[in-house]
């Protein structure tokens, strides 16, 4: 059976750090957590992770599930993420980053070596295997999302009643043809269950005169999308946006055509808003207090135990 040891020896680092990257409780560069890791499964390590843990068995670390991206959506990953780890040292526990490209099978690792108390699994898709093994292993759990299913507590916003609000907003400014800007997300099988929400409530509302298609988040696939869409409706006058890395080209290159005519309201976080060279009304994600809620509802599991409620956020329309 391999020890830490061994597991130092192979990476090329001392067993402190091999340390530091299992229980999350230091910061290591990227390089060298993946260097470890990949040792620990090259070798087939399994810590025991009882041995270390506190009084009652408990290693007081959570996992989380984060998606890694290097867009506009960054931003607001890093700001969940950041949020979990804040509300996680206030109340005394640490957190480990799971890498999400190791699908199940990290999941699997980390529940068996008994790393982490509980879990966060963020970005999840619309039927997710993943949080079918949460939920089959027992481990308290709790999803940033609502896949269709699962029985886990889930932490979301309403995004079929922040479409409707979008639209009915576009309406009020006597908007006729309208277009749903959805990520690429929304083609399955799988797809995101946020994307497939966003457009259900879409298509509920928009009337007559609209259309759903996705967008690559390029100048040259927005150009497309636009081109394509005002093809579809002959009027397009407004546009609900759910692709934030979308957002700067698409208003770049309605301001470029002088389409002052066409309203956009994203569905977004504020912050996100913010950044834009010209504020726009939007329907506000609220992604602090979803990643602070996610987080104590897992917490709250952990110090009594016993179901816990899922909570979906009603969406608001933020003005510019």
């Amino acid at each position: 059976m391999a020890r830490i040891a061994d597991v130092a020896r192979a990476a090329g680092v001392s067993a402190s750090t091999v340390s530091y990257v299992l229980s999350g409780r230091r910061p290591i560069s990227p390089e060298t957590r993946d260097r470890v890791l990949q040792a620990v499964r090259d070798l087939g390590y399994r810590p025991d992770a009882a041995a270390g843990a506190l009084a009652g068995g408990r290693t007081r670390t959570i996992g989380l599930v984060a998606p890694r991206c290097d867009d506009l959506t960054a931003a607001i990953i890093q700001r969940m993420v950041g949020t979990i780890l804040e509300v996680a040292r206030r109340r005394d526990h640490d957190v480990l980053l799971i890498d999400p490209r190791e699908g199940a099978e990290g999941l699997r690792r980390v529940i068996g070596s008994r790393l982490v108390d509980g879990v966060i699994l963020m970005d999840t898709d619309e039927t997710d295997p993943r949080a079918g093994l949460l939920e089959l292993s027992g481990i308290p759990a709790v999803v940033l999302g609502s896949p269709s299913d699962t029985g886990l507590p889930c932490v979301d916003l309403d995004f079929a009643g922040a479409a409707r609000l979008a639209v009915r907003h576009l309406r009020a400014r006597n908007a006729d043809g309208v277009a749903l800007m959805s990520p690429p997300e929304l083609i399955g099988p799988p797809g995101k269950g946020y994307a497939r929400h966003t457009a259900h409530g879409f298509q509920s509302e928009a009337g007559p005169t609209h259309t759903v298609r996705v967008c690559e988040p390029t100048w040259a696939g927005v150009d497309d999308w636009l081109a394509a869409v005002t093809r579809e409706l002959g009027t397009l006058t407004g546009i609900v946006v759910q692709h934030e890395a979308a957002l700067p080209p698409l208003l770049g290159l309605l301001r470029r055509e002088h389409r002052d005519d066409v309203t956009v309201v994203p569905i977004c976080p504020s912050e996100i808003a913010h950044l834009l060279e010209s504020p726009v009304d939007h329907v506000e994600i609220p992604v602090t207090a979803m990643a602070r809620t996610a987080a104590e509802t897992l917490l709250d599991q952990l110090e009594h135990p016993g179901p816990a409620e899922s909570r979906l956020f009603e969406p608001r329309l933020v003005l510019a």
